[in-house]
């Protein structure tokens, strides 16, 4: 559905005063991971495609603009039989469809399960849910055949690199608190929950 354009014509279509690229924000405010909008998003106001991280296809229109919350989202890509909810989809103003790249919408979606992660992920009960997307995040790389894996945020070992670095303390990361109320924490190795905790 979506073909690439030479980055010379990229910049005539993007305007520089309302588009700031980074490694974060390839597309700055005109394309972000669906969990990440929020009622000051500039995607309110205009058209936008919910598009596969994988494929870039666009698998839902929003034509009057994205809502200031999507607090449930589950839409199937067809093109790679994966389905796709808030925390891996990306939402795209639609005026730059054309000129989007699977690979850098890829690279938002780790990147954002990354800070994700590593930021420590609480429900609104402020329990911890980083090991249930751990798996999520897990399943879904397999499903879209990503070779991205979740990793420990400090020594950015990932799992796979921890397994073979060590069989007693094995690939698991485990839940290090840093505050136990509200409970938040983070998923370390081993290793790295130790140093922490000084071996406690």
């Amino acid at each position: 559905m979506t073909q690439t354009a030479p980055t010379a014509a990229l910049d005539d279509l993007v305007d520089g005063t309302t588009l700031t690229r980074s490694t974060e924000q390839p597309y700055g405010d005109r394309a972000q991971v669906l969990s990440q909008a929020d009622e000051q998003s500039p995607l309110l106001d205009v058209p936008v495609a919910i598009c596969c991280p994988n494929c870039s296809e666009a698998v839902t229109l929003y034509e009057r603009g994205l809502p200031g919350v999507v607090p449930y989202f589950d839409a199937a890509c067809t093109q790679c039989d994966v389905n796709l909810r808030t925390w891996c989809a990306v939402a795209v103003d639609a005026a730059y469809l054309q000129i989007v790249e699977p690979a850098t919408l890829t690279t938002m979606v780790q990147r954002f399960w990354d800070d994700w992660l590593w930021s420590g992920i609480t429900n609104s009960k402020d329990e911890p849910r980083t090991d249930e997307y751990t798996e999520r995040f897990a399943t879904k790389t397999a499903a879209f055949g990503w070779s991205w894996e979740v990793t420990c945020p400090l020594c950015r070992r990932t799992r796979t690199d921890l397994e073979r670095a060590s069989a007693l303390v094995g690939g698991n990361l485990y839940y290090h608190h840093w505050s136990h109320d509200p409970d938040q924490g983070v998923c370390l190795c081993r290793e790295c929950h130790n140093i922490i905790g000084f071996d406690t």
